[in-house]
């Protein structure tokens, strides 16, 4: 985390900015190296500090897992801290996510006013660049994948639906090391193998169509997306 930030702070000032508001759930795990928070907070980031604000669902686990450098605030009120961390008239330019809902962006319009600077894709063109750790973890979510459409193919039989066929996979998947799943699984049979997201139906896998899996499962916190086909025939059908 302590790189990251860094990085990003360094990026503020390049940009003139006196402090940055972070509100994407992606974004916000990714600084904070927390994973429990899915957006019910923010981070403010200054040239000089860090600050964590979230609710008190979150603090214990917070308590001891963030660095002793970032500072941690409770409230249901994530915004009015926000300008409280910010009151100073060193803070004249905050930076925000240009992404965020027109209904938050009236909030910290009200809070902050003229001092609310729009940045785009900021903190998300960081992300871009992978870190060791992350090429690693990357790659144990795509072998996962692989592995569970290998199980897969086993499995899969004329006959059970694709409703089945996707929740065989689902459990596989978690019973197996995956987190949860990244998008509805889609599994497309026969004439549904057209459709490019056609969602799992009750329909009967029959002799001689194709099926379309495409599926994605997080693993420590960052997924892998694969689409394959099958086709049915033979003896197994």
């Amino acid at each position: 985390m302590d790189k990251r930030v860094k990085k990003l702070q360094a990026t503020i000032q390049e940009l003139g900015l006196d402090a940055f508001l972070i509100t994407n759930e992606f974004s916000l795990k990714y600084l904070s190296g927390f994973d429990g928070l899915d957006g019910d907070g923010c981070l403010v980031v200054t040239p000089n500090q860090v600050t964590l604000i979230t609710d008190a669902r979150y603090q214990e686990a917070l308590e001891q897992s963030l660095p002793k450098d970032v500072s941690l605030e409770i409230t249901r009120d994530y915004y009015q801290i926000a300008k409280k961390v910010l009151d100073d008239e060193a803070y004249r330019k905050v930076g925000f996510e240009t992404s965020v809902s027109y209904e938050l962006y009236r909030t910290l319009y009200q809070l902050f006013g003229d001092q609310l600077v729009p940045e785009n894709n900021i903190v998300e063109k960081q992300r871009e660049v992978k870190d060791a750790n992350e090429v690693s973890v990357l790659k144990k979510s795509t072998l996962l994948a692989s592995e569970g459409f290998s199980a897969l193919v086993n499995y899969v039989r004329v006959g059970l639906t694709e409703r089945q066929i996707s929740n065989w996979l689902n459990n596989w998947m978690l019973e197996n090391g995956a987190e949860k799943p990244s998008f509805d699984t889609i599994v497309a049979s026969g004439y549904r193998s057209a459709l490019p997201h056609g969602s799992a139906s009750n329909k009967k896998l029959q002799r001689g169509e194709v099926v379309t899996v495409d599926f994605g499962y997080y693993v420590d916190g960052y997924t892998s997306d694969i689409t394959r086909t099958i086709a049915l025939g033979g003896s197994r059908g």
